[in-house]
């Protein structure tokens, strides 16, 4: 297991446990203020670089998944291939709309590192 500060943009906005064997979050924490109203953001879905078999360190920023690019990510991560005609969809523990500070704030919840069948 990892704890994961979900990072986007150079900001941190919540933190996630990550279980890498099962690849699927064990709990996503945040500091949630109601306070902020937004819409539900299309669905582009981001990695973990630091969870990639040969991540070299440095930029802890999520990447955009593409399936093309980021085969070796799997081994410690769902990625989007995971769910292709897996009959599942994928549920977010944290909630994009509970991440209404901004725009950033609601995609950074779209981390498959965040995200359950």
């Amino acid at each position: 297991m990892v704890f994961i500060c979900q990072q986007y943009k150079n900001t941190v906005f919540y933190a996630t446990l990550y279980d890498t064997i099962n690849r699927i979050p064990v709990y996503s924490a945040l500091e949630l203020d109601l306070t902020y109203k937004g819409t539900r953001l299309d669905d582009k879905f981001f990695i973990e670089p630091m969870l990639a078999t040969n991540w070299g360190g440095g930029d802890f920023n999520m990447i955009k998944f593409e399936s093309s690019k980021h085969s070796k990510f799997g081994k410690k991560q769902a990625l989007g291939t995971d769910y292709s005609n897996s009959g599942y969809d994928k549920g977010h523990v944290n909630p994009q709309l509970f991440n209404a500070l901004n725009n950033d704030s609601r995609y950074a919840t779209n981390s498959l590192t965040n995200i359950a069948p």
